[in-house]
């Protein structure tokens, strides 16, 4: 089990990208947060932008197909995609999440 985080650019994008997690049984629930991202502009000053993340329970081993799909489907706006291993979970609440998730 993995915790899925989509990194979207706009929240337009973010809640398309979770029907579409949603729809397709990648994951079992969505949850969308907007964040404040900072990077170094060209004059060396911190720079602000914001970035929503959607954050998906899911298997591990759909995390190469999720990320193929994604490309396909926003290849000119590209989300940032990455993983967290889920290392413990309850039990009865994790066959509940499986019984959600598309079989792999």
């Amino acid at each position: 089990m993995m915790l899925l985080n989509v990194v979207a650019h706009s929240t337009t994008q973010a809640k398309e990208i979770a029907v579409y997690l949603l729809d397709h049984k990648f994951i079992t629930q969505a949850s969308i947060g907007e964040k404040e991202v900072y990077e170094l502009n060209e004059n060396h000053k911190l720079q602000g932008s914001k970035q929503y993340v959607i954050k998906g329970i899911s298997k591990a081993l759909l995390f190469d197909t999720i990320n193929k799909k994604l490309r396909e489907k926003y290849s000119d706006q590209m989300p940032i995609v990455f993983a967290e291993p889920l290392i413990y979970i309850d039990s009865e609440q994790n066959e509940k999440f499986l019984e959600g998730i598309v079989k792999v």
